[in-house]
């Protein structure tokens, strides 16, 4: 017991600079619940029921620990084009549309996931206790930093965001033999990134030069900004009722997550050498979800589930950037800090999911997802993908003895996302590109394929 639980507490405190997933929203935690495509809130009866739906916990029996991890590969492509620019691949100055179009050079992307889970009986009454460790939301994705390659560089070539989930303490309780109820809370660091060149229009580098400008030295410049809290939290409740031993409904609310992010943003010439730097802090904050699903077993080997997942995206309206002392740039620009503009959708996902016991060591597992963006012409920029994506998810669990488990998982992602911006559309575009006279007309596409495995061992006593 002592070696598993080290080996969990080490999964615990892996650094949160691995913790990523591949989008804004994570593929799934644990690989039972990512081969059912994350349609688990109804059944939730291994440890990521503490994200799923922490009611579930105290269907387990015995007590048992798990660790695992996702890895996530990303092939992406994104183009763009500019109408009404200057911001083109040379000829710069051209009143034509210039377009790019440009591959992500991301790595692979790790998000592990564990847990402990200890059920017993309080007053008569069956009690299961958890604590795991997950990644909720992540994203970190790069670009070409060549702005003659990649339009998008200006506004940004290299960005990523987590919210790495430390310690989730969960307590579930089986207040009838049909009622389950849980809850947990999710301590957890969160980390927001972005590099991007800074644009200069023609005009304003000759104006630069002749006048001796400190403007001058930006000139090929480019931004970095990574920014980092130590600690923030939210909390997971949720129910699940028995109508019969068949057919089972469960529902969860994951609370926002408020954080307050600093660290450190540089402005940096193209030779490498810093130009200024100051402190930045800001918010940023993930939203609330409330999931609901359906599970019913149609023989003794085949069961389905169906969920559905609200996210509450329109809760980011905007996040402001506040500096313990204006960079030169800004000063020059006129401006004492930066607001970036989201005004993002709310999101509805459909979930799938079916299980086939095979024999008494072998269940096959299949699932789907559509999860749409929620992204709108407004807060369109590049950190963040504007895409929908559709999932097909396979996996096994394994049985390789009376203690040891192993879940496997494969899920193969499609993204397809496309936008046409009318002149001026983008907050976050003008801000990069143009000035109160020159507000770029844009369209962008982005399509590829997201190969997720994620892999699981569980021991139990």
């Amino acid at each position: 017991m002592k070696k598993f639980a080290i080996l969990l507490l080490a999964a615990m405190l892996l650094p949160a600079s691995i913790a990523y997933s591949g989008n804004i929203d994570t593929f799934g935690v644990g690989a039972k619940a990512t081969a059912l495509g994350g349609a688990f809130s109804a059944k939730a009866d291994d440890f990521s029921a503490m994200y799923y739906n922490p009611a579930g916990l105290v269907q387990i029996k015995r007590p048992e620990i798990s660790l695992g991890a996702s890895f996530v590969i990303p092939n992406l492509n994104q183009s763009m084009s500019f109408k009404n620019s200057q911001a083109l691949p040379p000829p710069i100055g051209s009143s034509d549309k210039g377009s790019t179009s440009t591959n992500d050079e991301s790595p692979i992307l790790i998000a592990p996931a564990g847990g402990i889970v200890y059920p017993t009986t309080i007053a008569g009454r069956p009690v299961a206790f958890g604590i795991g460790s997950y990644v909720p939301y992540g994203l970190k994705l790069k670009w070409n930093a060549d702005p003659t390659v990649n339009l998008g560089a200006y506004n940004s070539y290299k960005q990523w965001y987590s919210r790495f989930v430390y310690a989730a303490p969960t307590v579930s309780v089986a207040l009838t033999d049909k009622l389950l109820v849980g809850f947990g809370l999710a301590f957890g660091k969160s980390r927001s990134g972005d590099i991007h060149d800074i644009y200069l229009s023609p005009e304003m580098q000759n104006y630069a030069i002749l006048t001796h400008s400190p403007l001058a030295n930006y000139i090929g410049s480019y931004v970095r900004s990574d920014f980092k809290d130590h600690s923030n939290w939210s909390f997971n409740m949720g129910a699940i009722y028995k109508f019969t031993p068949r057919f089972q409904a469960g529902i969860t609310y994951r609370g926002k997550t408020k954080t307050k992010l600093s660290g450190p943003t540089d402005f940096i010439a193209s030779n490498g050498t810093v130009l200024d730097s100051a402190t930045g802090s800001t918010s940023i904050d993930t939203p609330e979800q409330i999931q609901g699903g359906i599970y019913y077993q149609f023989t003794p080997r085949f069961s389905g589930e169906v969920d559905v997942v609200w996210t509450r995206w329109s809760r980011i309206k905007s996040y402001t950037v506040t500096w313990d002392k204006v960079p030169e740039l800004l000063q020059i620009e006129g401006k004492t800090s930066e607001t970036f503009i989201r005004d993002w959708k709310n999101t509805t996902q459909l979930k799938f999911g079916a299980s086939y016991i095979l024999s008494k060591k072998v269940t096959l597992r299949g699932g789907f997802y559509y999860d749409p963006t929620p992204v709108t012409n407004i807060g369109f920029d590049m950190p963040w993908p504007d895409a929908n994506k559709i999932a097909i998810s396979a996996g096994a669990g394994i049985k390789l003895s009376r203690h040891l488990d192993l879940d496997l998982a494969y899920q193969f992602l499609i993204t397809r996302g496309s936008r046409v911006l009318p002149m001026g559309a983008s907050e976050n575009l003008n801000s990069s590109y143009g000035t109160s006279y020159e507000n770029p007309q844009a369209s962008t596409k982005g399509k590829g394929i997201i190969n997720d495995a994620a892999v699981t061992m569980t021991y139990k006593f």
